[in-house]
């Protein structure tokens, strides 16, 4: 375990820049050098699994090819031949990576009291905006933006009626929070496909309904995966259960007929199953290590946060 986290925090040490608003001037983001170091970052994510995927998952694993396109485009997936089983791909995209850096930017703005809670619920809007005119160029002209989709000083800077002006990040703990929580997004986003490719999802016609139990199935995997993998990391991906929230629907009343679940509904499944291993069951291998590493009061406060700010909200 301690290895794992070194070798995490040596990843980090290399490239936090690398996620950072430096690669964004006046919204015209540099998608290239977000896919280059996403690359980078799935060849570790890939190595980190291996210890905890069974002989078929591990099977599956390394018979799966890993692409990051450069487009705009938000639709990752898992694809397979279906006739074959093989030809299997997991593709997420440049602009999935760029969208989750930004999201974790305005978080380390909010928890540092540089960003208002109306500032951060417009910028969820600017980016659900943005990144829906995005995909639908993406998908139409093959263009990589026509939506400027700013980071959050860009927005802060052209919203001055809801934001105060924010400096751009300046310290090496600002972009160590900020790695973190990509590598742990994107764990949990790879994961989840990694979970569609095992379960061998995708070719066969399924109803809304059937589509959002795929996807929560995918979901669990991925969770199991990465509690194994780092107790940690599941709480430090709500990046990307916020993109989720901000490209699918956020509530549950909003879920009839879309093929995902909704975007809370799923950061509170992950949040009970992370309670039902690390607090709940005193037997389990991750208790004790939360509990060892005096961890577990923190990792409880965590949790009831998350429930309090999500209650009501399905």
């Amino acid at each position: 375990m301690i290895k794992a986290i070194s070798a995490v925090l040596q990843i980090i040490a290399m490239s936090y820049f690398l996620y950072s608003p430096s690669h964004a001037k006046d919204g015209v983001v540099d998608l290239e050098s977000f896919a280059k170091q996403a690359r980078k970052d799935i060849k570790y994510i890939r190595n980190s699994w291996i210890p905890h995927l069974s002989s078929l998952e591990k099977r599956v694993e390394t018979e799966t090819d890993y692409f990051v396109p450069i487009t705009w485009n938000s639709n990752g997936m898992a694809y397979r031949n279906c006739q074959s089983n093989e030809d299997r791909k997991i593709i997420i995209t440049a602009g999935q990576v760029v969208v989750l850096s930004m999201i974790s930017a305005a978080i380390n703005h909010l928890e540092d009291g540089h960003m208002n809670k109306q500032c951060f619920q417009g910028y969820l809007d600017h980016l659900s905006k943005g990144l829906r005119a995005n995909n639908e160029s993406a998908r139409t002209s093959g263009l990589l933006s026509i939506t400027p989709v700013y980071f959050p000083e860009g927005f802060a800077f052209r919203n001055p009626a809801i934001c105060s002006a924010i400096r751009n990040p300046s310290t090496e703990g600002w972009y160590v929070k900020h790695g973190v929580r990509m590598i742990s997004s994107m764990k949990m986003l790879l994961g989840h496909e990694l979970g569609h490719q095992v379960y061998n999802d995708g070719c066969n016609h399924v109803s809304p309904r059937e589509s959002r139990e795929n996807e929560a199935k995918a979901d669990n995997f991925a969770i199991e995966l990465m509690i194994k993998d780092d107790p940690s990391s599941l709480l430090t991906a709500l990046p990307l259960f916020i993109y989720w929230s901000i490209e699918s629907p956020m509530k549950s009343i909003d879920e009839l007929g879309n093929s995902h679940p909704a975007g809370l509904r799923r950061l509170r499944n992950a949040l009970d199953i992370y309670e039902a291993h690390a607090i709940t069951n005193k037997n389990s291998a991750i208790y004790k290590w939360l509990a060892q590493n005096d961890k577990l009061e923190r990792i409880k406060v965590m949790i009831s946060a998350f429930r309090k700010q999500t209650k009501g909200l399905d």
